[in-house]
């Protein structure tokens, strides 16, 4: 049988959503000024970068930074390593942000560079992104934070995966 629910209730989620939602943004996204670990910096060529690729604990990030054009732009590839694929092959979220930061290790600003991919959709290979605009002016070096959660396969289980990466205090 099923009763309505008391307002009290619909009070409480609605207050904890707006209470513990900007806490997630907030762990996608540094507060500027946040410091990196200095592990995760890469140093940050004016002239772009050709292809390089950093590797991650779940993942690896081909990429690319062109600054030739009046619209720079950052593009690659973000590769789910295998040994996660095996048991959890379907994505239902990820989301991958370049971090650019100061002398110091400093944050100045972020952009998303989430990969394009259909939800809950078996990964097959590598993502594509690519993402036109400027880093930010200043940044001597970047480091890359990502969040996701994958799925086994549906047949097979309904267990999922976070995995995550987020280097700064």
């Amino acid at each position: 049988m099923i009763t309505n629910i008391p307002a009290r209730a619909v009070t409480f989620l609605l207050a904890a959503c707006i209470i513990f939602l900007p806490g997630c943004r907030n762990y996608l996204v540094p507060e500027e000024g946040s410091s990196s670990l200095k592990n995760a910096r890469i140093d940050f060529q004016e002239d772009g970068v050709g292809e390089a690729e950093w590797k991650g604990k779940h993942l690896d990030i081909n990429y690319s930074i062109s600054q030739k054009s009046a619209e720079p732009v950052i593009s690659g590839t973000v590769t789910i390593h295998d040994r996660v694929l095996m048991s959890f092959d379907r994505l239902e979220k990820l989301v991958v942000k370049m971090n650019f930061l100061d002398n110091s290790g400093s944050v100045l600003g972020t952009v998303d560079i989430t990969p394009n991919y259909a939800i809950y959709d078996q990964v097959r290979g590598p993502l594509q992104f690519k993402t036109v605009g400027a880093p930010v002016a200043g940044a001597r070096s970047f480091a890359f934070s990502y969040f996701g959660t994958l799925f086994g396969r549906l047949a097979e289980s309904e267990d999922s995966l976070e995995i995550f990466y987020f280097p700064f205090d």
